[in-house]
């Protein structure tokens, strides 16, 4: 056999071989792949089911009344971040005031304008303060005292009108604008003369911390969730 034949029989040996391997491949992974595809877009049309909403019930909702701290933990970097550096015993981030108004309860609260349209004091209904919580994180809190709770409320709802800012320098000694834990603090103390932040004084970040609002000889924890306090009576909630 000359060197062409040898040439042309190698060449088609090998295109024959290629050809052999290629068709060998497609005989057994093109079923494969045809079954993974047809798997794969069985699961896809498959409806998922959609978590629900965090929301209160209505045993829960009937606790509630003007004044009471509700407290959460948020789901963002920043409230990741609020988290991080208090590193406290309830997981929360934020905090605000229930007020009711025709009948609907409301959150009164301060948020930055770095994550907010709005600069300082603004109001969300519950439900809605609820739904952009950290699943199983609120806890509410309820100042112990005599005297009308309400108050707290109505206060809150005034820095509401003003639309006081956010305190980004998170002084306490300037009442012009506040910080969400800020906002409460100052309130209680001026209007009951109470320092929820004195017990905390001392430790690092004392005015910050949201443990402030455990302190059960200034709070009663009317509902949590994160250690499954429920709902035992219901309390009429007082109107403005």
């Amino acid at each position: 056999m000359d060197d062409h034949a040898l040439i042309t029989c190698s060449t088609f040996a090998h295109m024959f071989g290629q050809y052999g391997r290629r068709r060998i491949m497609i005989q057994v992974f093109a079923p494969a792949a045809v079954l993974f595809g047809l798997g794969y877009w069985g699961k896809a049309a498959q409806p998922t089911e959609r978590p629900q909403p965090y929301a209160l019930d209505s045993a829960e909702v009937a606790l509630l009344q003007e004044g009471d701290i509700i407290l959460r933990r948020g789901s963002g970097v920043v409230s990741d971040m609020i988290a991080k550096l208090l590193d406290e015993e309830y997981d929360l981030s934020h905090c605000g005031i229930v007020v009711q108004r025709d009948s609907a309860l409301y959150v009164i609260h301060a948020v930055s304008n770095n994550i907010s349209e709005v600069d300082g004091m603004q109001v969300h209904r519950l439900a809605e303060f609820i739904r952009q919580s950290k699943q199983g994180s609120v806890v509410i809190c309820r100042l112990r005292t005599t005297d009308d709770r309400s108050g707290i409320a109505r206060d809150a709802l005034k820095y509401l009108q003003q639309a006081v800012p956010f305190d980004h320098h998170f002084d306490l000694s300037d009442s012009s604008s506040f910080y969400c834990s800020e906002l409460p603090w100052h309130i209680i103390r001026s209007r009951f003369g109470v320092d929820i932040f004195q017990g905390a004084a001392g430790q690092e970040h004392a005015h910050y911390r949201f443990a402030n609002f455990m302190d059960p000889e200034l709070f009663e924890i009317v509902l949590d969730h994160q250690k499954g306090k429920a709902p035992e009576r219901p309390v009429p909630s007082r109107g403005f």
